[in-house]
């Protein structure tokens, strides 16, 4: 009799014995008020062996799997072959975390064993009585159901009930394991009025600089973003920082506007957006009128806002023009008491920076105070991934510290990266890794991000791309443009980059990179063909999406159109920029647009005209010999134009 409870293949028990000890089980439970368990087990992917290796293979692995689990339960647990490929264990006396543990158990140990020579995985499902039924069908069918959950979420991993299911939050609501950091800042700007953040990419610089701000609870916050894909365009921070605080506070900037004197007030209207512009503007721009204005500028603002403290970010200051560098030079040294100015940069990117021209500078008559951050360290690492997601292992918590260095950004990514390849999951009590062995990590932020990337659909991919090569911030309206597609469809694409990490969302309409460095792998790694196919869109999408106020884009046309290779364009447009810079005594860039304009100019009056407005630039900047050099070129090309003349005698 005692042979019709065994299963032949495996030698532990089988379905008929499974009724037998539920049905004495749910009695003794009753009797005595206790609880017992089930724990269904199914392994994944159990057909290829089969189909592989053959039926012969197979059982030999069911037999070695029988004998894994009579090693891992408890001596009271009893094993069930259920049929085929599914095991059940009978848990008596237990709770809701017994039965965890349990499972989890055998979770873990199948990661690090091998059965009859194949790595081998499991999906689990569980039941308590009386909690999840009172009969063996309804308890069965719970364990199933969350065995087969367990299967869609990924395999390899046990099945949760929807309230013990607990979600990754990125990025984290609160800012981790810079404490000491946030009160040295806080320290510092009673003494200095300016604080440099530095830092590798992805350390968490703008954060922390996002962070010091609510030390300052009345305070008003204005932002200038520096982009590497316009460095080539005069004042491009001071003009973003305009463009946000009219979109928040227009008020505010017409009642400053309005209370400085005229000549002042034409000079600062040139960095305004021109559709929000209500004076009229002037043609001429002078640099060091400007730098005063804008200096009485944020003076005004202050008297204003008293007793509030104006705080000024000007984040990845190494992206920042060389012009926008002489401004803050400037305001520097003419700071008021009620204004502090937060500047960011990335360490490995100043060296061929325009800021590396000034830093030193600055720093030998300690015109500001810095601070350079380094990555967590491992307990902080730890506070940070519970924050993001609760209990979480020690081991996996040392996994993600040793593999990102304690750089936030990479600890993000890692998180990402495991959950989408279902690498960790929650068991109920904390969030744990599954087996090492078949992780395949990226080694680096860029790797991880190039990773990530080749996850995304075509559709997506392209919309990132185009992103990418806007190279700013954007909205929904202008990326349709620049895609060639309806709004709805871009409207989708930028939700999914969003739920994805790529990009975030700066107001309702705006959106930008969550890194610069993001937008940096994604444009390095465009094809060729398609990255000169995108410039040439985004370029068409800039001039039909603002026709009306084209010269504040003069510059990026010109790089848009250059990287495109459309030589009218391209000749046209840096031309126009060129004549802009110099207007704007923004002479480096003025230079760079007027050589960039000559390699597309064949009219020899044209390259005549671009040859002397080069000399003019290069005699303010002081380089008289290329001047000159530049004036003799105008002559070869008209030897009887005395103007050339009359400059070459007032350089001499």
């Amino acid at each position: 009799m005692r042979e019709i409870y065994y299963d032949e293949l495996t030698g532990i028990y089988n379905r008929r014995f499974l009724y037998y000890w539920v049905d004495n089980e749910i009695k003794r439970a009753n009797r005595f008020a206790t609880k017992f368990g089930l724990i269904v087990i199914d392994l994944d992917d159990f057909r290829e062996i089969n189909n592989n290796y053959g039926h012969l293979e197979g059982d030999k692995v069911l037999i070695e799997f029988s004998n894994f689990l009579k090693g891992t339960v408890r001596e009271v647990d009893s094993l069930v072959r259920y049929g085929g490929d599914e095991f059940i264990v009978l848990v008596p006396n237990t709770d809701a975390r017994g039965i965890m543990e349990v499972a989890q158990r055998i979770l873990e140990s199948l990661n690090k064993t091998e059965i009859a020579n194949h790595k081998i995985h499991c999906s689990i499902g569980f039941a308590l009585y009386p909690d999840d039924g009172m009969d063996i069908e309804t308890l069965i069918n719970q364990a199933d159901r969350l065995m087969y959950q367990a299967k869609k979420e990924g395999k390899n991993r046990i099945g949760l009930k929807a309230e013990i299911i607990r979600k990754i939050e990125l990025p984290p609501r609160i800012f981790i394991g810079r404490e000491n950091e946030i009160n040295w800042c806080f320290k510092q700007l009673k003494e200095y009025n300016a604080i440099f953040i530095c830092g590798e990419a992805g350390v968490g610089k703008t954060r922390l600089a996002l962070e010091i701000k609510n030390l300052y609870p009345d305070s008003r916050y204005l932002r200038a973003n520096s982009y590497a894909a316009l460095n080539a365009v005069p004042y491009h921070p001071f003009c973003n920082m305009f463009r946000e605080f009219i979109h928040r506070d227009f008020v505010t900037v017409q009642r400053v506007l309005r209370q400085i004197p005229e000549v002042h007030r034409q000079e600062i209207i040139k960095l305004l957006p021109e559709d929000k512009v209500a004076f009229t503007k002037v043609e001429e721009l002078d640099k060091y009128r400007l730098f005063e204005s804008m200096s009485i500028f944020f003076n005004r603002l202050t008297e204003i806002l008293l007793p509030s403290t104006v705080l000024l970010l000007i984040d990845d200051l190494h992206w920042s023009d060389y012009a926008s560098c002489e401004l803050l030079d400037f305001l520097i040294r003419r700071i008021p008491k009620n204004l502090k100015i937060l500047c960011t940069y990335r360490i490995e990117e100043i060296k061929n920076s325009s800021l590396s021209q000034f830093i030193g500078i600055w720093a030998r008559e300690n015109l500001f105070s810095k601070i350079e951050l380094a990555p967590l360290n491992s307990v902080q690492t730890f506070k940070l991934l519970e924050m993001i997601m609760g209990n979480v292992s020690q081991s996996l918590s040392k996994f993600i510290y040793d593999l990102s260095g304690g750089n936030p950004f990479y600890i993000e990514e890692l998180l990402r990266e495991l959950e989408r390849e279902n690498k960790i999951f929650y068991n109920g009590k904390e969030w744990v890794l599954l087996s090492e062995k078949e992780l395949k990590i990226p080694s680096g932020i860029e790797a991880t991000i190039l990773r990530k990337i080749q996850f995304l659909d075509e559709e997506t991919k392209q919309f990132l791309e185009i992103c990418a090569v806007y190279g700013q911030e954007f909205n929904d309206e202008i990326i349709a443009l620049s895609a060639q597609k309806n709004i709805g469809e871009t409207i989708d694409a930028i939700d999914r980059l969003l739920k994805l990490g790529f990009i975030k969302e700066r107001t309702k309409d705006y959106f930008f990179f969550s890194e610069d460095i993001v937008r940096q792998v994604v444009y390095k790694n465009i094809a060729r063909g398609n990255l000169m196919k995108y410039h040439h869109q985004v370029g068409l999408a800039i001039e039909r999406y603002f026709n009306t106020r084209l010269s504040s884009y003069y510059e990026q046309l010109a790089y848009h159109f250059t990287i495109a290779n459309e030589p009218a364009k391209a000749l046209h447009y840096s031309k126009q920029a060129g004549l802009k810079c110099k207007e704007n005594y923004a002479h480096k860039q003025a230079v760079e647009f007027f050589i960039n304009a000559l390699k597309f100019e064949e009219n020899l009056d044209e390259i005549f005209k671009i040859k002397s407005n080069l000399a003019d630039v290069y005699y303010l900047m002081g380089e008289n010999e290329k001047a000159i050099k530049n004036l003799d070129d105008c002559l070869k090309i008209n030897p009887n134009d005395y103007k050339i003349y009359n400059k070459i005698a007032q350089i001499y």
